[in-house]
């Protein structure tokens, strides 16, 4: 019974070989693991943001439609008036407003500032600024005589500067929004 208990005793424990081969192991996952991941958070930023891109402008169509009249979705980064300079970006944030029936006032129904923090948010041209959604649900701008014209335009959603993982936003006259990806080659939107 002795000799089992001390031969128990000195067998407790990892070897100074064995740490070594687990520890390369680690290494060796850990190096090959990391860089997947990366991938990985990367391309779900750029989900995350298009997502919630196609889900705001379909809360806009929606206020819209509910309403009877224009709502609009401005680039805002302060969150209380639209920005109109050329240097204005969608990923600063955003402010959704209606301005009611017989009000030169307009209400706002929602603000993010910024809107994002991981891509870069941009349209082409009828939307650079703003869209807007008349009392129909048809997609389009405003003029200056807050005349509504119908527009088509798509969003570009670009995550960290890495045009493999973009996500294209495409908001169409009728008011549908949709999310593809981009031309596999080019990587662009249009």
């Amino acid at each position: 019974m002795r000799n089992k208990q001390k031969k128990m005793k000195g067998n407790s424990g990892f070897t100074l070989l064995e740490l070594m081969v687990g520890v390369a192991v680690a290494a060796i996952l850990l190096t090959i693991g990391i860089p997947s991941f990366t991938s990985s958070v990367k391309q779900n930023q750029a989900a995350t943001d298009a997502n919630s891109l196609l889900r705001l402008l379909t809360l806009a169509r929606s206020e819209a439609l509910a309403r009877g009249q224009t709502v609009t979705l401005c680039v805002s980064s302060d969150g209380s008036s639209c920005d109109t300079a050329n240097s204005a970006s969608w990923t600063e944030g955003y402010l959704l407003y209606y301005t009611p029936t017989g009000s030169t006032t307009a209400a706002t129904l929602k603000t993010e500032v910024p809107f994002s923090k991981g891509s870069t948010i941009s349209a082409t041209s009828a939307f650079a600024k703003a869209v807007s959604f008349n009392g129909a649900g048809s997609a389009g701008t405003l003029d200056t005589s807050n005349h509504f014209a119908a527009a088509t335009d798509t969003f570009t959603v670009l995550p960290n500067s890495l045009p493999k993982y973009t996500r294209c936003v495409t908001v169409y006259t009728a008011g549908r929004v949709s999310i593809k990806n981009p031309n596999a080659t080019t990587f662009s939107c249009t």
